[in-house]
């Protein structure tokens, strides 16, 4: 028995301080991970089995099981990339239909090649009364189909003010033809 004993101090001391601490964390971290991590991941795994009988159970396709057909079905909602200055010009007639005048925006296409869905993001400062404001957010999302308001900051100058600054952020997703 003294001869294990022996060679287990032999190895402490061939640690040193850092050594020692460094296999106490090693130590400590396959306790954790077998007392917490593995029974939480066992646990998690069966969740996913129920959530995916479930979906089978109505009908429904879970987004990694999506066939190619369903995401061609998608993309053919969404509008081309080259019909943005359309939308953009409709964006304007709105505008001006709800009695609005829109100011030079910022306008920027992001792109990322491993998606086929462009997305065309435009910041437009507005100037009006609060319900032309909103008529034309209302009229946009509903006239434009591949819209979506990304945030929206109104500003009155005081109280008294019948107009408001409002600052709309959309972006159009559209399917790249590059």
């Amino acid at each position: 028995m003294k001869f294990p004993a022996a060679r287990l101090h032999a190895f402490a001391e061939a640690l040193g301080a850092s050594g020692a601490v460094g296999a106490g964390l090693i130590v400590l971290g396959a306790s954790l991970y077998f007392s917490l991590l593995a029974p939480a991941q066992d646990d998690l795994d069966l969740l996913r089995g129920k959530v995916e009988r479930a979906a089978r159970g109505r009908g429904a396709s879970l987004p990694g099981n999506q066939s190619s057909e369903q995401l061609k079905q998608f993309f053919g909602l969404l509008p081309p990339s080259s019909d943005a200055p359309r939308w953009v010009m409709r964006m304007h007639q709105l505008a001006e239909r709800d009695g609005l005048a829109l100011e030079s925006g910022e306008y920027r296409m992001e792109r990322n090649r491993d998606w086929p869905v462009a997305n065309y993001r435009i910041t437009l400062p507005i100037h009006g009364s609060y319900p032309q404001i909103r008529r034309y957010i209302d009229d946009l999302l509903r006239e434009v189909p591949a819209a979506a308001l990304e945030d929206l900051a109104i500003q009155r100058d005081s109280v008294s003010a019948a107009n408001v600054e409002a600052k709309v952020r959309l972006t159009l997703y559209l399917v790249d033809s590059r």
